[in-house]
């Protein structure tokens, strides 16, 4: 039993790093995100608070659900910038296909 310990620790390790990978993929190359980089990039309240944005965290959280040309995400990540870290979450909504930003709240 304990000669397949390693062996199950690498296993469970690798699921792991294979599921983040999906997650973080899905997340950060979906059209909603991309339009929340550009409705932060562009918006001068979020800019007064962050400063010029340097870059986004890697960890991307929330939900979507797609049908067609409807839909609605929630997410949850990190804006670095100028001023410091923020945690940040945007509500947006899909219609006709295009996405657009309902919220984005800074915490």
């Amino acid at each position: 039993m304990f000669g397949h310990i390693l062996e199950t620790w690498t296993i469970t390790v690798v699921f792991w790093m294979f599921l983040s990978l999906t997650i973080f993929i899905t997340f950060s190359q979906s059209d909603a995100f991309e339009v929340t980089k550009k409705y932060c990039e562009n918006d001068k309240e979020v800019l007064s608070k962050t400063g010029k944005i340097k870059y986004y965290g890697l960890l991307i959280a929330g939900n979507m659900a797609n049908q067609g040309q409807t839909g609605n995400a929630n997410l949850s990540f990190t804006i670095i910038g100028e001023k410091g870290h923020f945690s940040a979450t945007s509500k947006l909504n899909k219609f006709n296909d295009h996405w657009s930003v309902e919220s984005l709240t800074l915490h």
